[in-house]
């Protein structure tokens, strides 16, 4: 229960500091002035609500026991990353 409650309260702060900042930031476009805010600040602000969507798997990923104790996260990772360069290389050659 205890675990469940950090996983839940990890995916709850991730949601405030990624996807919050461009919430208020549409509602300051929809009721305030859109031009007067910073063009880059908006993308910023854009990347980092679509970010939240990614965060949420890797917190599920590190709070499972049995991914965590066997360090299986990080095999993953690296069979990935070689599939990943395995593809380009093959697509190269097309």
């Amino acid at each position: 229960m205890v675990k469940t409650f950090w996983m839940t309260a990890i995916v709850v702060i991730s949601f405030l500091v990624c996807a919050l900042p461009y919430f208020v930031l549409e509602i300051y476009i929809a009721f305030g002035d859109p031009e007067k805010l910073n063009k880059d600040l908006v993308a910023l602000l854009g990347i980092m609500s679509a970010a939240n969507s990614s965060v949420n798997p890797f917190v599920y990923l590190i709070s499972n026991s049995k991914w965590c104790s066997k360090n299986q996260h990080v095999k993953a990772a690296e069979i990935s990353c070689f599939l990943a360069k395995h593809i380009k290389k093959n697509l190269q050659k097309l």
